[in-house]
């Protein structure tokens, strides 16, 4: 039967730099050639255009809604004053229309106006999205065309992001 000794040994952890030089070395090395390639890279040339290209880009369409400290409802243009009934049927109207696009909806208030006026277009957006949850629209992700979506759920979230601020402006 083995004894033990009675001497506890220390141990000392050994740390091996090499391969921690090894990879700097090697980053140095990559960043080195990448920056030879990224001289090279801006020789101007005239290179052909695509077809996408050549026909105009797709500006996104927005809504923009203001509301003024009198509580009038402003959409668009300055002189485009409209009741609450008219901007519903406005929307709906849209909505049944074959560019049903809307990729963004932009709702600006005076800091004087009335909350509720701003409750009104809140339940307005929140009436549409509850009433077109099965309606098909393009869905966009960073701007392109991606998945299907509804057009009830972007009305919804640009609902849920209105009662966000709303909240926000509260504290």
């Amino acid at each position: 039967m083995p004894f033990k000794s009675k001497t506890s040994r220390i141990i000392i952890p050994v740390v091996e730099m090499t391969p921690m030089i090894d990879i700097i070395f090697l980053l140095i090395i990559f960043f080195m050639v990448a920056a030879k390639f990224a001289q090279q890279a801006t020789i101007d040339l005239n290179l052909p255009n695509e077809i996408g290209e050549e026909s105009p880009a797709d500006t996104p369409s927005a809504l923009i809604i203001n509301l003024t400290a009198d509580g009038d409802i402003i959409v668009d243009t300055p002189d485009n004053i409209i009741s609450i009934e008219a901007l519903d049927s406005r929307i709906q109207t849209y909505i049944e229309s074959e560019s049903a696009t809307w990729d963004l909806i932009s709702l600006r208030a005076d800091e004087e106006a009335e909350s509720s006026s701003l409750n009104e277009i809140l339940r307005v957006l929140k009436k549409k999205s509850i009433k077109y949850k099965n309606t098909l629209c393009v869905g966009r992700s960073h701007g392109i065309h991606a998945e299907p979506t509804t057009f009830g759920l972007k009305l919804a979230s640009f609902f849920e992001e209105f009662k966000r601020n709303k909240k926000r402006l509260k504290k």
